[in-house]
């Protein structure tokens, strides 16, 4: 989204949050369609623990019982999982892996708890089917990766199993917005500003909780308790670069196997916009080996 297309409505306004996210949906359409065209993957449409799902499988076939689970990004108000194909089918050709993309409710209908349980829901749903957790990864981007970081939290105070691996593209890891970066790179960053849409958009996620909620803005978390192996990757141009390298040390000071990536020039969500570039497939590849790795697949 261009800076001009982020316009907040009010935060309790959720008609006019669906109205702008569907003005925002047909904007992609052509796009997406040339992506459909590019990869031809397999999609189907299914329901994992009374959450809608979409199941993408790359044109070449998938590798046989390993799968991610990916949280898309757009403010926790916009974006579909049957969208985000730019964020998904790359991934998947380039890996061989099947990938399941959560149709969570957005944000301002559903808040940070709802959405939550919605990804644990998909979760039990694939352990109950026969999977194990070292046989999926998890990743998200933007907003996609602060609530996947936050189902792992969840999932860690029931003790639920883990998934072998996270990935966290540009993560929206303090809905404060306490870190240096929102001030000194505001106009560096070409997509996102740090004016009323973040704010409002924040609010619509956290509903009652406070933004420095740990479930919230993931950066306040206790990581003491064990996590699971993390990459991260940001720009150097990006808003949210502070939340990325504050993060990274949070777990690290946790004894977490946290790894942090930074791309010299680079911005919010830079791994798939475009999906073409050098740098874009560069940071997938490297993800790819994380993931794969942690599956035990290479």
């Amino acid at each position: 989204m261009e800076r001009d297309a982020l316009r907040a409505p009010a935060a309790s306004d959720t008609d006019a949050w669906r109205r702008r996210n569907r003005q925002e949906l047909r904007k992609r359409e052509a796009m997406n369609m040339a992506l459909l065209e590019r990869y031809r993957p397999d999609i189907r449409q299914m329901h994992l623990g009374g959450v809608a799902v979409t199941d993408i499988r790359p044109a070449r076939g998938a590798v046989a019982g390993k799968l991610l689970l990916y949280t898309h990004g757009g403010g926790f108000v916009g974006g579909a999982a049957h969208d985000a194909l730019d964020s998904t089918l790359p991934l998947a050709e380039e890996t061989g892996l099947r990938i399941l993309s959560v149709d969570y409710t957005l944000a301002p209908e559903a808040d940070h708890a709802r959405i939550g349980e919605q990804v644990l829901a998909v979760l039990a749903a694939l352990y109950a089917d026969g999977f194990a957790p070292g046989d999926i990864g998890i990743y998200g981007d933007s907003a996609g990766a602060a609530i996947a970081a936050s189902a792992m939290l969840r999932a860690r105070a029931r003790a639920m199993p883990l998934p072998a691996g996270l990935v966290l593209w540009s993560p929206w890891a303090d809905l404060s917005c306490s870190g240096d970066s929102y001030r000194t790179l505001h106009d560096a960053e070409p997509f996102y500003t740090s004016d009323d849409f973040l704010g409002a958009t924040a609010r619509c996620y956290a509903g009652s909780s406070a933004l420095t909620d740990p479930l919230v803005s993931v950066l306040f978390a206790d990581y003491h308790a064990g996590y699971l192996p993390t990459l991260i990757q940001c720009g150097t141009r990006e808003l949210l670069l502070s939340d990325a390298v504050r993060l990274q040390r949070r777990m690290l000071d946790a004894g977490v196997d946290a790894r942090l990536e930074i791309h010299d020039g680079l911005w919010h969500v830079f791994q798939f916009k475009p999906v073409e570039s050098p740098e874009a497939v560069a940071a997938r590849r490297s993800t790819g080996k994380f993931l794969l790795q942690r599956l035990g697949v290479c």
